[in-house]
């Protein structure tokens, strides 16, 4: 069992319990899946038509989504409920990396990476999402997400 597993496992109940992942968020999560997100749309759509409301949705897909996950931002969210042992593992994971892109013999000077989780990572998902998790919702739009996809659906009355 690779430590990243081992780590995800750990801090997961601290996860479960402060609810810092929303019930909204499907993706990569225990007793979730793609279809239960979908049977909630459907839900949705098909209340709303049976009261005569119209409804209305945005759905968006984050291209290259693990790409774009800013390590300060993580990091600071991750100090506010992680021991600080977990912390400093994940800061260690993060922090201090650098690349250099090779084109046969020429090669770039090195430069950090300031985003990103790896993925293939057992503990990527995770980070990924307690990352998203914080974007702002109305109360009368329903949100439904997996992954990196997100549908916002409001009803409106005709």
């Amino acid at each position: 069992m690779g430590i990243s597993l081992k780590l995800t496992q750990r801090i997961y109940p601290t996860i479960k319990e402060k609810k810092l992942i929303p019930d909204t968020q499907f993706g990569f999560r225990e007793h979730h899946s793609t279809i239960h997100q979908i049977h909630r749309l459907a839900d949705t759509i098909a209340c709303s038509l049976e009261n005569k409301l119209y409804t209305s949705a945005v759905f968006l897909d984050i291209s290259q989504d693990f790409d774009k996950v800013w390590h300060p931002d993580l990091l600071f969210k991750l100090k506010s409920f992680l021991p600080p042992s977990y912390y400093l593992l994940f800061k260690s994971y993060l922090i201090e990396r650098h690349f250099i892109v090779r084109a046969g013999i020429e090669s770039s000077s090195i430069s950090p990476i300031l985003a990103c989780v790896l993925q293939g990572v057992v503990a990527s998902p995770t980070l990924f999402n307690l990352y998203s998790a914080d974007q702002p919702t109305k109360p009368n739009n329903q949100i439904s997400e997996y992954a990196d996809e997100k549908a916002q659906l409001a009803n409106v009355i005709p």
